[in-house]
């Protein structure tokens, strides 16, 4: 979880933002990250967010090419930040 704007634009480099005017003292930005995989096929995203009163649960998805699928033979690194 990201809790200042400092940090922010540290992770973002040169990504563009269209709308970068988040209230860290009332907000938060979230990234899930999957590293670094040998090819694509690859995918996270973070399907809910629940508040359990003392704690916040993120519920994500995770999938992953199937045995002998055709993807790109490239290195990817999946990512969902909201």
């Amino acid at each position: 979880m990201l809790f200042s704007d400092k940090l922010l634009d540290k992770i973002n480099g040169d990504i563009e933002i269209i709308d970068t005017d988040i209230n860290f003292s009332e907000e938060m930005v979230v990234g899930v990250f999957l590293g670094e995989k040998q090819t694509g096929g690859y995918e996270v995203e973070v399907t809910d967010v629940l508040d359990q009163n003392d704690y916040i649960e993120f519920q994500i998805k995770i999938n992953e090419p199937d045995p002998g699928e055709i993807v790109a033979q490239s290195i990817t690194s999946p990512y969902h930040i909201i």
